[in-house]
């Protein structure tokens, strides 16, 4: 073959390959616009299944099936599934065909949605919610964080050592996102490396603040890298704490240490420290998530604050980026999600970051992006959970093709 036939054997090649990754890329768009949501059972009994799908009052059911192996399929009418969705308690109950009667005899049940977001739920102020607040990394750390806690000192407002706290066009939304490093040693107020609306408070952050009686809605997406450490150990990520120094541990956390994912709460006493579990549909000990590396995953809060326990409720759902889809972590409780404080309701702020056992010692990296608070689910996901802008790829197969170049995460 002479020179010039080898030439265009590489070009060919190349364009080849470039058609391909442009065909993997128009093949999964269809499954974002109608993405698939799987259900277990969370009740059985002879006649009938029932399933918590409240998670998806944001969006439009396209159709639904009843399926259970080694049996035929059940259509369930998807309006029906809309409805119960927006209901109060989301919890759907389907009568099972005559032939799966008894229940038992139904392997393997499930019910499969597939979904699409409502249109109209998109910008500031919508018919679906009102975002009240973002800190999205889509401008400046000091414009949207009030203070931060990690290397050299803690500081407000927010204006970290970039090389612990920065924003990264590695990200899940938008152009940017959060990026966290914590070193072995790194000292603020333990190791820590997290940005906050309080502790200490810039001028005008209160704002940010959750206070008692408040409903909100709190999405956002996080990354953890496959070096991401398995110690049998803890390590908050979040944590929804008071506002007043001395209060003791977060009101609210989310932790991603011993190799998994756990939400985590208090009592409602000033200066108690956190503990209590909040249990979720999890398979692992303490019903806990197993973590998933190197995807980025969905996290949806609903909080209603209040320090009286009959008041306060919690509720959170994701994605964990594991197959399983949109669903139900943590169902809703009523708890305490505040503290008392002379007689009163301190106000809690949010707090997102690292912050672990000083026992470890690797060198780790975390990935946070799309914070959104808003009156409703969909105005918080809409934001939280939107489109990469034009730039460095992102998340998934990006991700990969990012790495697969040798270009720093």
């Amino acid at each position: 073959m002479v020179p010039a036939d080898r030439g265009w054997a590489r070009g060919r090649a190349v364009i080849c390959q470039a058609l391909t990754v442009l065909l993997v890329l128009a093949c999964l768009a269809p499954a974002a616009n109608a993405a698939g949501n799987t259900y277990r059972p969370v009740r059985i009994t002879d006649r009938t299944a029932t399933f918590a799908i409240g998670e998806l009052a944001g969006r439009t059911v396209v159709s639904a099936r009843l399926t259970a192996s080694g049996r035929a399929s059940r259509a369930v009418a998807p309006a029906r599934i809309d409805r119960t969705a927006r209901s109060r308690s989301g919890m759907l109950r389907v009568s099972l065909p005559r032939s799966w009667r008894p229940a038992r005899r139904a392997k393997r049940m499930r019910i499969r949605l597939r979904v699409r977001s409502r249109p109209g739920c998109q910008g500031p102020t919508t018919d679906c919610g009102t975002v009240l607040w973002r800190a999205d990394a889509e401008r400046s750390t000091a414009d949207e964080w009030a203070s931060n806690s990690s290397v050299p000192a803690a500081a407000s407002p927010a204006r970290p050592d970039t090389s612990r706290i920065g924003r990264s066009t590695f990200r899940a939304q938008g152009a940017n996102a959060y990026r966290f490093e914590m070193r072995d040693g790194d000292d603020s107020y333990g190791e820590r490396a997290e940005l906050g609306q309080a502790l200490p408070a810039a001028a005008g952050s209160e704002n940010r603040w959750f206070r008692a009686g408040e409903e909100r809605w709190i999405a956002m997406q996080y990354y953890l890298p496959s070096s991401w450490p398995a110690d049998d150990t803890w390590q908050t990520v979040l944590q929804i704490k008071p506002v007043t120094p001395g209060g003791g541990g977060p009101s609210i956390g989310f932790d991603a240490g011993g190799n998994k994912l756990s939400f985590y709460g208090n009592t409602n006493d000033w200066g108690s420290t956190a503990g209590k579990l909040y249990y979720g549909n999890g398979s692992l000990p303490e019903r806990g998530y197993r973590i998933t590396r190197d995807r980025w995953i969905k996290l949806t809060w609903h909080i209603v604050f209040s320090a009286d326990p009959s008041v306060g409720a919690l509720e959170v759902f994701g994605d964990l980026a594991d197959g399983k889809g949109m669903r139900t972590l943590v169902p809703r409780r009523e708890t305490a999600t505040m503290k008392y404080l002379d007689g009163g309701m301190d106000p809690v702020h949010l707090r997102v970051g690292i912050y672990r056992d000083p026992a470890m010692t690797a060198t780790e990296h975390l990935y946070v992006d799309g914070i959104t608070v808003a009156t409703a689910r969909a105005a918080a996901e809409a934001n939280a959970y939107g489109a990469v802008s034009a730039g460095a790829p992102a998340g998934g197969l990006a991700a990969m093709i990012h790495r697969s170049l040798g270009l720093a995460v």
